[in-house]
């Protein structure tokens, strides 16, 4: 995992777990805002996305629902 992989995974990662430690009602909107963002990260020029970066992502998809 190349540093900027590591970077940008502790920070969805925290903004996850805060998404998840919020009232169920207000996730759905925080999570698509997330997903948004991790969209931002794949499309990058020469990204090289970590399967646990594609695996949080379909976990904050799931929390979305």
């Amino acid at each position: 995992m190349t540093k900027a992989n590591t970077f940008h995974l502790n920070i969805l990662q925290e903004r996850f777990n805060d998404i998840m430690n919020t009232f169920p009602a207000s996730r759905k909107q925080r999570a698509e805002m997330l997903m948004k963002d991790m969209e931002m990260i794949f499309q990058l020029p020469g990204s090289n996305v970590h399967p646990r970066i594609i695996n949080l992502y379909e976990r904050v998809q799931a929390a979305a629902l």
